[in-house]
């Protein structure tokens, strides 16, 4: 399994959000792309396309967002007078975090102060996207960032191997209850940096976390004949031996715009059906 996708999988079983990928790539809601690899491609945007579109804050304080994999993190907190851990580059006026990693591909992922901000109203936007559609504008393979998480600071870490390490050593204040990964204040600098694949720490403005729409089939063949202006095609008619191509309506919940994510461009992943 490629990192990518480890850790996008990862962040969307914790969280019900698709990870940014790289994570210090920033998106916003409007950016039009494509899914490939378990990344996101920027193409575009809704406004170079002839679509306009309104964002709101749609919550303007969210909880922090944190995890470490389980049982693969050890985080040490050394203060100041404290014996520094084993290994570690502190001496004992030091004050800082020693991190240990367990496996590869463990992760490390703390954002604080977030606020979530998206498109109002996805439905217009949905019937805007399908009329592009049938105008060969738009491709299956194409989806539109409809929401991100906007992180105050963000601290992902990544490992590479097996029993990586890392120290960061606290320059600035200290919080009541010690360091935090995500603390600004901290002001933390790297000290040691062994088997890391990703290190982002206490970084600002970074939208991490991200909610995709596109366009999608069912599973299962269409039950109902009920049709919607929006959703047009071409179809194949047949008179005799002869075939003809000629516009056609298709059956509203054969093509739909929802909310997709990595997994339905997975073309490893059989249940894929972008």
């Amino acid at each position: 399994m490629s990192l990518s996708k480890q850790y996008t999988k990862e962040v969307k079983d914790r969280f019900n959000y698709s990870a940014v990928w790289l994570p210090n790539v920033v998106v916003e809601p409007g950016d039009v792309g494509k899914i490939a690899n378990y990344q996101f491609e920027h193409l575009t945007n809704l406004g170079k396309l002839g679509i306009d579109f309104e964002t709101s804050l749609l919550s303007p304080e969210l909880d922090n967002f944190e995890f470490l994999s389980e049982g693969s993190i050890s985080v040490n907190t050394k203060l100041s007078g404290d014996l520094p851990v084993a290994g570690s580059c502190f001496s004992v006026a030091d004050g800082g975090l020693s991190i240990k990693f367990l496996r590869e591909r463990a992760t490390v992922f703390r954002l604080t102060n977030c606020a979530s901000q998206g498109i109002v109203d996805v439905y217009s936007l949905g019937k805007q996207i399908l009329q592009l559609y049938d105008k060969k504008q738009w491709t299956k393979d194409m989806v539109v960032v409809t929401e991100v998480v906007k992180a105050s600071s963000a601290t992902i870490l990544i490992s590479n191997s097996a029993n990586a390490e890392l120290d960061l050593l606290a320059k600035g204040q200290v919080g009541p209850k010690g360091f935090s990964l995500a603390d600004i204040d901290s002001n933390f600098e790297v000290v040691r940096n062994h088997g890391l694949a990703t290190e982002i720490i206490a970084q600002k403005g970074l939208t991490p976390l991200f909610k995709t729409f596109g366009l999608k089939k069912p599973l299962f063949k269409p039950v109902t004949t009920d049709y919607d202006e929006f959703v047009t095609g071409i179809g194949t008619v047949g008179y005799g031996n002869a075939r003809y191509e000629k516009p056609v309506r298709i059956p509203a919940n054969q093509i739909r715009f929802e909310n997709v994510d990595y997994s339905d461009f997975d073309e490893s992943d059989p249940a894929s059906i972008c």
